[in-house]
């Protein structure tokens, strides 16, 4: 398997991706994904507020292709900085 990254920038990413499997790969009991090639494209985006604040929110979303259907990704992250050493994060995807 190899990932290319076709274009990077502050706010976003594009990612091209290929496998190929010579053997059906067994995902869980009676499913998995055939022999062949696979190609699927991921697009993310993300945003934060700024690290030197007490309170930093973080937005995470990854979606576009994936092996043979579509996958989206959502994630929020709070932090709470009570310091400079110690910090309290809480996530939801």
């Amino acid at each position: 398997m190899y990932r290319i990254t076709c274009s990077q920038q502050r706010l976003g990413q594009v990612t091209a991706n290929y496998f190929c499997f010579a053997t059906p790969f067994n995902i869980y009991k009676n499913v998995s994904i055939p022999i062949g090639e696979y190609h699927w494209t991921r697009h993310q985006l993300t945003y934060g507020t700024s690290q030197e604040h007490r309170f930093i929110m973080n937005f995470f979303e990854r979606f576009g292709t994936y092996y043979n259907g579509h996958l989206n990704e959502a994630r929020v992250r709070a932090t709470y900085r009570t310091s400079e050493r110690l910090s309290f994060s809480f996530s939801e995807q």
